[in-house]
């Protein structure tokens, strides 16, 4: 097996991710280019799973997209660095979107 394969095989079972495996990919001299040339683009749906906090977010973010982490944190009973925290990976998971500057920017859901 290559180094690719078993990086990918791990990465889905650690990391939860989905990354596609297929026999091809276990060959040793399996290029890369040629399945490129053999599909076009693909669009794929990803579905993201979400603690209940940053569903909580999501939520007053729809409601309300001026919204400070600073108020988002005392409607739900929160540390402002815990939502400062999820906020964050649901904008490396292209969930959320900022907006502007940080005093008067705003939230936008992807």
């Amino acid at each position: 097996m290559n180094a690719k394969y078993l990086e990918k095989f791990f990465r889905n079972l650690l990391l939860g991710e989905s990354n596609e495996l297929k026999n091809r990919y276990v060959h040793i001299r399996y290029n890369e280019k040629i399945l490129k040339i053999a599909l076009p683009n693909v669009t794929v749906n990803v579905t993201v799973k979400l603690t209940a906090n940053q569903k909580n977010i999501l939520g007053l973010v729809k409601e309300n997209p001026d919204i400070s982490q600073e108020a988002i944190a005392s409607e739900l009973g929160i540390a402002r660095e815990t939502v400062n925290r999820n906020m964050k990976k649901l904008q490396e998971r292209n969930v959320l979107k900022r907006l502007g500057a940080d005093k008067n920017g705003r939230w936008e859901i992807v």
